[in-house]
């Protein structure tokens, strides 16, 4: 049993020495996410090619609004877009940005062909 408090102190000690040093690695970002509202009603209606062929628009259009805003597209899970940014106020003028550019995008077009989105950030 003393083997084993030994190996524990050990670890313990070992670990109080390395999470300051990882504590200096960690960095504060905002995380946007966002997803298109009414998007599986939208692919029962349209079908999967026009499916497709709306979220590449979507993409087109607001990935360029993210890294403008000095975002990086972490990753896309279906219709929704994982974003990362240093500054939080610029994750919000990108979520401002990205809903002006759909808006835009709405005129003139069906309700059925209109993309909406749902927007959050959380700072970690």
């Amino acid at each position: 049993m003393s083997m084993d408090n030994d190996n524990l102190e050990e670890l313990l000690e070992s670990r109080a020495q390395t999470d300051p040093e990882l504590g200096k690695l960690r960095v504060p970002m905002t995380i946007l996410f966002s997803d298109i509202k009414g998007s599986t009603r939208y692919a029962e209606k349209k079908g999967d090619v026009e499916y497709v062929a709306m979220i590449n628009r979507h993409n087109a259009m607001l990935f360029p609004v993210i890294e403008r805003e000095g975002g990086l597209v972490v990753k896309t899970i279906g219709d929704s877009i994982l974003a990362k940014f240093d500054d939080p106020v610029c994750a919000i003028k990108a979520a401002a940005g990205m809903q002006r550019a759909l808006a835009e995008d709405r005129e003139g077009r069906e309700e059925i062909d209109q993309i909406r989105i749902r927007i959050g950030t959380c700072g970690i």
